[in-house]
Formats: C-alpha cells, structure tokens, sequence
C-alpha cells in the first residue's frame, strides 16, 4: 500500500514518529548533499597533516648517515677481529725473532727465518678476502719480553688492525720526513715523541699532531708499559685522552706509538687514521 504522505500537514507529520521516517524525496536528496558537502578536510588540517608527516620524514632522513656509520664501524670490527685470530695463529707458527733480555720496551715484531733461501713471504701481514679484491685489511704487531728469564719466552703482543681505503695510498714510517724511503705502502706504528702537560693531555712534537685525523679513533700506546689510550679531541698541537696518562708521573718526556695518517709524496698527512682495533694476548713462542 502506497502512501501519499503529501496530504499529511507538516504539523502531523512532526507530531507522529511513523510519519517523521516519509521525509519527502526532495528533501531528502538534499539532506545528502548537505552532508556530503560538509565531510571534507578543511586546508589547515591538511597543512598540519602536511607538517606533521615532513617532520617524521626528516627525522627518519636523519637516522640513515648514523646508521651507515654505525654499520661501516660494526662491519670493520668484525673483520678486525677476524684478521686478529689469523694474525695471533701466524705468530705462533712461525715463531719470532726475540730481541735482548735486557729491553724494557716494545719493539716491532719479526718473522723467524729458517734460513736466506726458505724466507717467510713479507706479505703474510696482509689479509687476503677470496673474491674481494684488492686487500684492505693488515696487521702489524708490537711485542715485549715478560721477564729477564732466557729459558721464559712468553711475550706480551699488542697487535694493530688497520684498513687500507686505497690501494695506491702510502704511511710513513718517519713522521716530518719526505720521500719514498720514509714510506710504505701498509700502516705500521711510528714511535713519536711527545710532552706530558697533565694527566690526560699531551702535547704533541714536530707536527706529529697533523698525522691525527680524525679522534676518537687514533689509539697510541705508552712506548715502555703498553697502556693503550684513544684521542678524543685535539687542539693545535695538544691531545686529550681518555683517561689519566699517570698522576705520579716524574719524567715529562715520554715516547708513544702511533699508527699515523697516510702520507701524499711530500710527507704531509692527506687522510684519516686506518687504524681499526689494537688487540693483547701474551703468546709463548717456544
């Protein structure tokens, strides 16, 4: 049954809640327009929308270089401890030539020869990766006597890890000095001399200071009793450590070992410290 709710009065169809459902088509179409028109977005919601999304995109856009960088260090650490455990096995096999009992100080490690024509290859410091390359990757070692006993060959061993960027860059091994006898073509530990100025500053001698780039992440270490630092800034010629050199110490000029920058054909520093990771185990090479 059909009903024709126009001869109803508006004054009926308001009082009655049956009536109130039969809302005239006309009306109703607009009623839809009306909300329709009414659902959207005014502009400054969307320009707070706007701001609010840049904003979490720039913080996301800022993450990426620290989390490159922490991935390149974690990467470099890895294999460092990798090229340890290779390095520390080499030296146990082919033994090393001991310097006097009578030395209180570290001093480079050498390969034992068997003799002039059965030589131990040079390059065994090198670690080679199959499939990469040229290699980036070497190692060199310090190493002092424990005791004065001859029959006691037990040494302590602080082994230097360190990447090489390119294959074309070379170290020098006489900081101040030109030329391609004062060069190498892998890092090694230099010995320089420096001033204690308190006690966790020092001041550096003849430019050595240009061969620090960047701290933190050049390690020196005491010449005679190993301690190991790292330089967390550097001023001019001054360096700050991270930690107390020694509170009682009598003699203000001491040595360090330092794995410098690389070097262009002039002697003058051109990038950054390769040095990675120094490593200590007491090996026994009987």
């Amino acid at each position: 049954m059909k009903i024709n709710i126009s001869v109803f009065s508006a004054e009926a169809q308001r009082k009655s809640p049956i009536l109130q459902d039969f809302v005239p088509l006309k009306t109703k179409s607009k009623g839809m327009k009306s909300v329709i028109k009414n659902s959207g977005f005014s502009l400054t919601e969307v320009l707070m929308a706007v701001g609010v999304l840049s904003i979490g995109i720039m913080l996301v856009a800022t993450m990426f270089p620290a989390a490159l960088y922490l991935t390149t260090v974690a990467s470099e650490r890895t294999m460092a401890a990798l090229v340890a455990d290779q390095a520390f096995a080499k030296m146990q096999l082919y033994g090393f030539i001991h310097q006097d009992k009578d030395e209180d100080r570290y001093t480079r490690y050498k390969f034992r020869m068997v003799d002039q024509e059965n030589k131990i290859d040079p390059n065994e410091f090198i670690y080679h990766i199959d499939g990469s390359g040229q290699p980036q990757y070497s190692w060199e070692a310090l190493c002092r006597k424990l005791n004065d006993d001859a029959n006691d060959m037990r040494y302590s061993v602080k082994l230097y890890i360190s990447r090489k960027t390119s294959p074309n860059l070379k170290y020098t091994v006489a900081l101040g000095m030109a030329g391609d006898v004062n060069s190498v073509t892998w890092p090694m530990p230099v010995p320089i001399n420096v001033q204690y100025t308190s006690p966790d500053k020092l001041t550096m001698e003849y430019e050595a200071e240009k061969f620090i780039n960047p701290p933190p992440a050049t390690i020196v270490m005491d010449y005679n009793s190993g301690r190991l630092f790292r330089i967390i800034n550097r001023e001019d010629n001054e360096v700050t450590l991270d930690r107390s050199w020694d509170k009682d110490i009598s003699n203000q000029n001491i040595k360090i070992w330092l794995l410098p920058s690389p070097v262009d054909s002039t002697g003058k520093p051109t990038g950054k410290n390769p040095d990675i990771e120094v490593f200590q185990r007491i090996i026994d090479f009987r």
